[in-house]
């Protein structure tokens, strides 16, 4: 990259027995710099990421975070990151990175999150699980009813 060297490393990092983080450090070891140290998000602990380069010299990473979820992660050569999305498994296909003919990365299966998707809430997901029908008021009468 612009005559430099870049060094990526991705490393696990376990602060409690029950969590391990997956860094991304970015460096350039002729001199003596580095670029990006920072993480990434958790991952599964003994699952390797997918890991690609795509010709613009941007790192492609997808790890494993739960049970069929997954992070998607585009880095640029700084350690910048360009993109991160959470992919699920979808109709018992996991997303996985593939790297085309010419060079550019995609992520094919799975179904991709979309973070502004309306969650509902869960008083109202357990209301209807209980076969409680929520009731909405009915409409105010106008003006005064007849005299009796």
């Amino acid at each position: 990259m612009d005559g430099s060297e870049r060094a990526y490393s991705l490393i696990r990092f376990s602060p409690r027995p029950d969590i391990t983080d997956l860094y991304l450090r970015v460096e350039d070891p002729s001199e003596n710099r580095v670029y990006a140290n920072l993480a990434l998000g958790e991952i599964v602990a003994y699952i390797d990421p997918e890991v690609f380069f795509d010709p613009q010299g941007n790192l492609h990473v997808m790890q494993p975070i739960a049970m069929g979820t997954y992070l998607y992660t585009r880095a640029d050569p700084s350690g910048k990151i360009l993109h991160q999305s959470i992919f699920k498994t979808f109709q018992t296909i996991p997303p996985r990175l593939t790297k085309m003919e010419d060079g550019n990365v995609i992520v094919v299966g799975g179904l991709e999150e979309n973070p502004n998707t309306p969650r509902e809430n869960l008083s109202a997901g357990q209301k209807q699980a209980n076969g409680q029908v929520e009731k909405k008021p009915d409409a105010p009468i106008a003006g005064p009813g007849p005299a009796r």
